[in-house]
């Protein structure tokens, strides 16, 4: 995503960003919460559905993927 960075900013300026739609986004435009904002709440909660989502989750670290910033 283009705006990627900038909601993995834990010291952003924001707590939503807008997220245009396009690869390997969703099709359409979206809202996200940014890491600042998930790292301030009260609780997280991770649900994992899936093998492809586990694979994911497990490579999370070594592939350096965006999940790892919620895992630590």
């Amino acid at each position: 995503s283009p705006v990627l960075a900038r909601g993995l900013d834990p010291m952003g300026d924001r707590f939503v960003i807008e997220v245009p739609a396009g690869e390997p986004a969703p099709p359409q435009p979206r809202y996200s919460l940014t890491l600042r904002a998930l790292h301030g709440a009260s609780a997280v909660i991770l649900l994992i559905t899936g093998e492809a989502k586990r694979a994911t989750l497990d490579r999370a670290d070594r592939d350096n993927l965006p999940v790892a910033s919620m895992i630590h």
